[in-house]
């Protein structure tokens, strides 16, 4: 089921030049028969690519954190962080 029904962002507390600033994505699925979600997932991009950050951050209802740092968005298959 695609995950797109419920999006929004969350307002940032740093400046979009700050090291570090990113965007925050988080989607829901669609809620079954009995109203319920039970799948989500969070994303984060740099603001400005290789200026506020150069890693990619992924999560979803699994709770793993998973990130990539080669310039694509990360993704439920990324590497998960330590």
């Amino acid at each position: 089921a695609a995950m797109t029904t419920n999006s929004g962002s969350l307002p940032r507390r740093r400046s979009s030049t700050e090291p570090g600033a990113s965007s925050l994505v988080i989607s829901a699925a669609a809620a079954d028969s009995s109203g319920n979600i039970d799948n989500y997932l969070i994303t984060a991009v740099p603001i400005k690519p290789g200026t506020t950050g150069i890693r990619y951050f992924y999560t979803d209802q699994t709770g793993v954190i998973r990130a990539n740092a080669n310039g694509a968005a990360a993704t439920s298959s990324s590497t998960p962080i330590s």
